[in-house]
């Protein structure tokens, strides 16, 4: 049957309101109009919907609105008074008249008015918004609880995974950019001890020492100095990195701020060859656009590298694995923020070589240089605590990031009263390739919902130049200033900065 004006029933004391087909609220054929129907149950009276049974309301406005649970034009609503029993089925089937769209996470609709707990829902509506045209980051949610239909979207979620991802990333590259000062070193021509008398070794270092072999005779022993160069070389650092990815299409975009002291020490085991050891430590913020959230990111790396020099040719080889806690703030609209908490697990393989060509006049030192970097980011799933029924749960992933670089360095020695100053600059052309070998995945806590995409990556091709100068104040104590930029890079800009003083022993 259908009722007209303020449609209203009411059943008898302890009398059930079977629905075995259609209860529609209103009726937009006959007017487009939010409409309201009351159902009235008392004593052991319900409204029993049967397995099939369906409750038909329409959405008018509100898209992208947000909270329209006081308007009451918004959307049709069942004012109940009593039970509605769910409990053997029915659905809640929501239309779209209007081809409302648009709707953003947070929308939210009475659909269901429980008059102050006058009226309750036992069992479960299921939900058909199916009209709504939903994207495939969004869910809608029915609380039985206060009769309310909320729009969930995941994306924002599935956008601060992406943006862990290259933040993570991108502080590791600002730590192992040059670890110890040792490419400055390299690049510069001082990577091999030179051959020669005592004056000539790379330190002018001697040891006295007692030559044996003398027989068994009266002879006395004779002292002789022999080479000896400085082994030995400590270091302490402290980094530096911004980091500002641009919004990539509908991914927002991420500042990050990077501080990263650490300690070093390297060791000449030949004329040729070097190894040396760092720990850093490691404090990230991040802040999102679009109100998104923040992240705060903390650890250590442990790297270890070997270098070799043979006339003007050198090669440099270093690995670096580092462990990092990420805690997270996620705001979503209309829901409460949501918290995180996890680990990230860095894997890094770097190959640098190059050619010094010297220029003695000018005390100067020059070449091509090249360098391959493989990073590998894995970060533990998690699930958010808060965010109310938009609270998310992330599935594990990892990221694979593979730079080439090819480019020239020039050098060059001044001598001052107070230091030998050594100026250098650099000019490189990278590429990066970023593969999410998993996708990102975000589940809801409170429901079963699933959705997945991949990473928006920023441009691939782009120039970074360096500049670095390095005061030898005396034989054993030197201070290192650098830079390097990323530029002409689509959607991102890097800068890193370090300061290094070394004390050979």
């Amino acid at each position: 049957g259908t009722l007209a004006g303020s449609g209203a029933v009411q059943m008898a004391v302890n009398q059930n309101f079977a629905n075995n087909g259609a209860i529609s609220v209103g009726d937009p054929s006959v007017a487009a109009a939010a409409s309201t129907l009351s159902l009235t149950t008392s004593g052991t009276g319900a409204v029993v919907m049967g397995a099939a049974s369906t409750l038909l309301v329409d959405l008018f406005t509100g898209a992208t609105l947000g909270d329209n649970t006081g308007i009451a034009s918004s959307s049709d609503r069942l004012s109940l008074m009593g039970t509605l029993d769910a409990t053997t089925g029915g659905s809640l089937v929501i239309g779209n008249p209007g081809m409302l769209n648009g709707f953003a996470g947070g929308d939210k609709w009475l659909l269901v008015n429980l008059n102050g707990g006058a009226g309750s829902i036992t069992g479960t509506l299921a939900v058909n918004d199916a009209a709504l045209n939903l994207t495939s980051t969004q869910v809608g949610n029915f609380d039985k609880a206060s009769g309310i239909y909320t729009i969930i979207d995941t994306k924002g979620g599935l956008e601060m995974a992406h943006a862990q991802d290259q933040g993570v990333m991108s502080a590791l590259q600002g730590i192992i950019g040059d670890l110890n000062g040792r490419l400055f070193n390299l690049r510069a021509g001082w990577g091999e001890e030179p051959q020669g008398s005592i004056s000539d070794s790379l330190n002018g270092g001697v040891n006295e020492g007692v030559i044996d072999g003398q027989g068994d005779g009266p002879e006395i022993p004779i002292a002789k100095k022999v080479l000896r160069s400085r082994q030995w070389e400590v270091f302490t650092t402290v980094n530096y990195a911004n980091i500002s990815l641009g919004s990539i299409r509908a991914q927002p975009g991420v500042d990050s701020q990077t501080w990263a002291p650490g300690v070093g020490i390297e060791r000449h085991f030949t004329r040729n060859l070097t190894i040396g050891f760092a720990a850093n430590l490691l404090e990230t913020h991040q802040s999102y656009t679009s109100g998104l959230g923040s992240l705060d990111m903390q650890g250590v790396t442990l790297s270890t590298y070997a270098s070799y020099v043979q006339s003007a040719f050198w090669v440099d080889l270093l690995y670096s694995f580092g462990r990092f806690d990420l805690d997270s703030q996620r705001n979503s609209a209309g829901f409460p923020v949501a918290n995180g908490d996890t680990a990230a697990y860095t894997n890094a393989v770097q190959l640098n070589g190059g050619l010094s060509f010297r220029v003695p006049a000018w005390k100067l030192v020059h070449g091509p240089l090249f360098g391959v970097d493989w990073l590998h980011v894995n970060v533990d799933g998690y699930s958010e605590t808060g965010g109310g029924i938009g609270a998310l749960s992330y599935a594990s992933r990892s990221v694979d990031s593979l730079i080439t670089r090819i480019g020239w360095s020039v050098s060059r020695d001044f001598d001052t009263d107070f230091a030998r100053i050594t100026p250098q600059v650099r000019l490189t052309y990278e590429r990066q390739n970023i593969t999410n070998n998993n996708g990102t995945s975000v589940n809801l806590i409170n429901q079963p919902f699933t959705a997945t995409t991949n990473s928006e990556a920023p441009g691939q091709s782009y120039m970074v130049a360096g500049a670095g100068v390095n005061f030898q104040f005396t034989q054993d104590l030197s201070m290192l200033v650098t830079y390097q930029g990323q530029f002409l890079r689509q959607d991102m800009q890097a800068h890193y900065g370090g300061v290094r003083f070394s004390y050979k022993f």
